[in-house]
């Protein structure tokens, strides 16, 4: 469990409460979360939340390691039309096994 709040205090009163409720222990600052890294700048007050090793596993899984980042993924001016979806059942089916969407 992570408890954010405002002030060290807020935080002692929320642990206090669960700790009277449950048994705990208590791990320290969390450092990372379902594979995102956690970085807690309290003297900035800052709380940033990076995947870095999620999108580098993406990146090596569809071979991208060499790919030259873009705004857009598209080329400029490009048309698209219906005429270039998949048509037939065959087609379709075969596209469903594509991960366009995890790439993206």
């Amino acid at each position: 469990m992570i408890i954010a709040a405002k002030t060290s205090e807020d935080i002692r009163e929320v642990k206090d409460a669960l700790k009277n409720a449950f048994k705990m222990k208590e791990l320290g600052p969390a450092k990372s979360i379902l594979g995102m890294e956690i970085d807690h700048d309290m003297t900035a007050g800052t709380l940033k939340i990076k995947q870095t090793r999620y999108i580098d596993d993406v990146v090596e899984r569809f071979g991208q390691e060499n790919a030259k980042p873009v705004d857009n993924p598209c080329a400029a001016g490009l048309k698209l039309s219906k005429t270039q979806s998949p048509g037939t059942d065959a087609e379709q089916n075969a596209m469903r096994s594509k991960p366009y969407r995890s790439l993206i």
